[in-house]
C-alpha cells in the first residue's frame, strides 16, 4: 500500500484534515489530526488494504520496543483501524530534491539528510526490517527539517516477502528483499538528493532495469567522494550500513573542515 504524504492539504470542518488518497492498486488514507498534530494512517478499502496497515503496526511496535530512532517517525499507537504517527510538516524529501534540480538548498543540509537516512536504515536492519521501497517520496522532513524514513506498509519483517515494488530507478537488479537491496536504493536516493533527478530519470522502467542489470549506471564523477560511495552502493560493495555510515561521516568531517578553512 502506497501511503505517501502529498504536499496538498484539503481542509475539512473538523480537526481532521485529509492529506492524501494514495496511488496504486492498494489505496489508503493519511489524515492529519490537527488537535494533536499527528497523522492517522488507515486503509481506504478494509478488505484490500488492511494487511498493509497491520504490517506497518507490527513494524512500528518492534521499532518502539527497541527504543525508536530519531530518523523515524514517532509511533503513537493504534487508533480505530489505523495507526497514529508523528506529523512531519515539511512533507516529502522528494519536493526538496526537485528544488535541488533548480539549484536550491545548501550541501550541508543535504549531507545531514543523507547521514540521517543511513543511520535510520542501519537501525531498521538491526531490527530485522528491510524497507524495500526507500525513495525520496518515503523520506519525510519534520519541523526541524530533519529526515525521517517512513512508509513500512510493504516492508519485509524477519524475511517476509515485500508487498510493494519500488520504482525502477531504485530497484536492485539482484534482490530488493535484502540489506544490499536497501543500500542499492540508498545509493539512488543520494544521487537524487545531490542532483535533483532520479537515476536515468525519464527513461522507461524496463530500460532502467536492463541498464542496472548490466552494471551500467549514471555518471557520478562530478560528485567526488560522495559519488564513490554511491558507486559502492550500486555495485553491492557494502555488506551492511556500519561501513556506509562510517564512510559518510568521514566525508562530512572533511567537508566541514574545508568550510572552516575558507
Amino acid at each position: 500500500m502506497r501511503l505517501h504524504v502529498r504536499p496538498a492539504l484539503h481542509k475539512q470542518s473538523s480537526s481532521l484534515i485529509l492529506i492524501t488518497d494514495t496511488t496504486g492498486p492498494h489505496t489508503g488514507l493519511v489524515v492529519l489530526d490537527a488537535s494533536s498534530n499527528t497523522v492517522i494512517k488507515k486503509p481506504f478499502n478494509e478488505e484490500e488494504s488492511s494487511q498493509y496497515v497491520e504490517l506497518e503496526r507490527r513494524i512500528y511496535e518492534r521499532l518502539t520496543e527497541r527504543g525508536g530512532h530519531d530518523g523515524l517517525l514517532r509511533y503513537h499507537g493504534v487508533v480505530e483501524n489505523g495507526i497514529r504517527l508523528e506529523f512531519a510538516p515539511h512533507l516529502q524529501l522528494k519536493s526538496c530534491s526537485d528544488e535541488r534540480e533548480r539549484g536550491g538548498g545548501p550541501d550541508t543540509t543535504r549531507l545531514r539528510w543523507i547521514i540521517q537516512v543511513a543511520e535510520a536504515l542501519r537501525f531498521l536492519h538491526d531490527a530485522g526490517i528491510i524497507h524495500g521501497d526507500l525513495t525520496s517520496a518515503n523520506v519525510l522532513l519534520d519541523a526541524g527539517w530533519n529526515a525521517k524514513v517512513a512508509d513500512f506498509a510493504g516492508s519485509s519483517l524477519d524475511g517476509s516477502p515485500l508487498l510493494v515494488a519500488s520504482p525502477a530507478s531504485y530497484q536492485c537488479p539482484e534482490s530488493n528483499t535484502s540489506v544490499k537491496g536497501d543500500i542499492f536504493a540508498f545509493g539512488s536516493l543520494v544521487y537524487e538528493i545531490m542532483t535533483g533527478q532520479e537515476p536515468y530519470q525519464g527513461r522507461d522502467g524496463g530500460d532502467i532495469r536492463l541498464l542496472f542489470a548490466s552494471k551500467t549506471f549514471p555518471d557520478i564523477t562530478h560528485l567526488g567522494d560522495l559519488g564513490r560511495i554511491i558507486e559502492k552502493c550500486w555495485h553491492g560493495r557494502y555488506s551492511g550500513c556500519d561501513s556506509l555510515v562510517r564512510d559518510l561521516k568521514g566525508i562530512v568531517s572533511f567537508f566541514l573542515s574545508r568550510l572552516q578553512i575558507h
